[in-house]
């Protein structure tokens, strides 16, 4: 009989053999709750459990940076047009109170330049704060709220259709306007400025204007471009 085996006996058996059982039997309890110890993996308080023949697993992205990264173009384009307002804004201060038609000073337009950075900035962090607030709120939801999904989209084609009919309305793009016609004949003549009377005044004309802002020379639009008839 091997050290450890436990032996049953059917009939009635003399004292020692069952102090003997009894021995083995205690000696094979042991042996398993060792083999238990050794197999037992060995848990450190603030080490993550991972698995041994795998590279941890990254859990979801957080919320809060999903919505920055939804609302990321609005952000940009809204910043953009806020940035442009604010710009247009200081330009006709300072036409108005400081420079008026005379050329300006380069200290001027580094301000200006100064103003659209600041504004674009000032603009894109409160923007940026609002989404990442409202992505915070939402991380306790089971799912993406769908209606945050189409206000991005239908904010993004907005500002984009904007930004385009701002575009068209200068004649950037599409047919170009008399007023850019004008401007781009003086430009190319040497003139500071250009200008044209109101739309109900009869003759369109262009007046070029000199750097002191004294008109220079008035001509017909029909010899700045043809015009094709009616």
């Amino acid at each position: 009989m091997t050290r450890g085996q436990r032996v049953v006996r059917l009939g009635p058996t003399p004292s020692g053999s069952r102090a003997f059982e009894s021995h083995g039997a205690t000696e094979t309890i042991e042996a398993q709750l060792a083999v238990a110890a050794i197999a037992r993996p060995v848990v450190v308080p603030g080490v993550n459990d991972h698995a041994p023949h795998g590279p941890p697993r990254g859990g979801p992205v957080k919320r809060r940076y999903l919505y920055l990264l939804l609302f990321s173009v609005p952000i940009v384009l809204g910043a953009a047009v806020v940035a442009f307002a604010v710009f247009g804004a200081a330009a006709g201060i300072l036409w108005l109170f400081l420079a008026g038609d005379t050329p300006w000073p380069s200290a001027a337009h580094t301000l200006l330049g100064a103003v659209f950075a600041l504004a674009f900035a000032a603009s894109a962090l409160a923007f940026t704060s609002w989404a990442y607030a409202v992505g915070q709120q939402e991380e306790t939801a089971a799912a993406l709220n769908v209606k945050h999904a189409w206000a991005a989209a239908g904010a993004t084609a907005l500002l984009l259709l904007a930004v385009v009919a701002y575009q068209w309305h200068v004649g950037n793009i599409g047919p170009r306007t008399d007023g850019v016609l004008c401007a781009d004949f003086c430009r190319a003549e040497g003139f500071a400025g250009s200008g044209m009377p109101p739309r109900h005044a009869g003759a369109a004309t262009c007046t070029c204007f000199d750097p002191e802002g004294r008109e220079a020379v008035t001509v017909p639009m029909e010899t700045v471009v043809p015009r094709k008839p009616l």
